[in-house]
């Protein structure tokens, strides 16, 4: 299941030749829960979030009621990987919903985690606590308390240079290992920060561009995913 502009979200259920297409409008940002396939997620402009445990055989609206915040216009969900009862939406602050008791709450409580809006989501493979948030004005936020509480870390020794985040990967068996991709202009477009929990003082950021035949393309990023046999970056 992906999104697609003007034309929802197209999702096939093994047949490549024939698709089903769930949602409405501009699709964004979906899910689907690993341990129960029947149970997805989907997104249209505007952070209007659907929800189905049936293979959308129905659904259910579960948009948080922001009210007079901004969202974006595709705005992101994430499961969290480790506990997938939980999902995550932003607008400029962080909501999660539980699927357990339909609960939805605004767990960044008054942590405003973008000056405009939250771009990307991401959880921590191997730690339910610690989440990672990024913006369209350069803010990077960290989380180790499942969103109580947030520090900012795109700053350091060696900082993440100013730059719309477009996606954010975390090492599946080290939550303080992190490579995060740009869209806009710049040398690089693809970051890696070993270290997220160190102060501001001894934090870096450094490029993960490769040399030679190894490089990665110098092009703006909407997707970093790593290789799950090899998550290093040297097996990008």
């Amino acid at each position: 299941i992906g999104g697609s502009q003007d034309n929802a979200s197209p999702l096939s259920s093994g047949d490549l030749y024939n698709w089903n297409n769930p949602g409405a409008g501009d699709g964004g940002f979906c899910a689907i829960v690993q341990s129960n396939p029947k149970i997805q997620y989907a997104t249209s402009q505007g952070l209007s979030i659907v929800r189905t445990a049936d293979s959308w055989a129905t659904q259910q609206n579960i948009t948080p009621p922001f009210g007079t915040e901004t969202a974006g216009f595709i705005a992101p969900i994430a499961l969290d990987p480790s506990n997938p009862h939980f999902l995550y939406a932003g607008t400029s602050y962080l909501y999660r919903y539980d699927d357990r008791t339909g609960a939805l709450t605004s767990h960044g409580g008054t942590q405003h985690l973008a000056g405009g809006l939250i771009t990307y989501i991401a959880n921590a493979p191997s730690d339910t606590n610690r989440i990672f948030t990024g913006s369209d004005d350069d803010q990077l936020g960290m989380a180790t308390d499942q969103g109580r509480t947030w520090v900012q870390i795109n700053a350091g020794a060696t900082p993440l240079p100013a730059n719309n985040i477009s996606a954010i990967n975390v090492n599946p068996t080290d939550p303080n290992d992190v490579l995060i991709g740009v869209t806009n202009g710049g040398a690089t477009h693809l970051w890696r920060c070993a270290g997220t929990t160190l102060p501001d003082s001894t934090r870096t950021w450094v490029p993960v561009s490769g040399t030679d035949g190894t490089a990665l393309p110098n092009v703006a990023l909407n997707c970093v995913t790593r290789d799950l046999d090899g998550p290093a970056p040297e097996r990008r």
